[in-house]
């Protein structure tokens, strides 16, 4: 049992690290925006997605929005 918690505990870290990571814009160097940054948005409306991209995520120099499956 202990085995199990540590495990759990280790998967929660790992999952919260790349949550914290998808939430951080990219890092623009000598003045250009990266190419290849992307974010993951999953269980949104596509209308929000839309929204976001347009308002948010595009302007702050991501690339590409993973989504849910249709």
């Amino acid at each position: 049992m202990p085995r199990r918690r540590a495990a759990a505990a280790a998967m929660i870290a790992v999952l919260a690290a790349s949550a914290l990571a998808a939430c951080t814009a990219p890092v623009a160097v000598d003045g250009e925006k990266p190419a290849d940054a992307g974010v993951q948005l999953f269980q949104r409306p596509w209308t929000s997605i839309a929204e976001e991209c347009e308002s948010t995520i595009g302007p702050a120099g991501f690339a590409w929005v993973l989504t849910s499956p249709p």
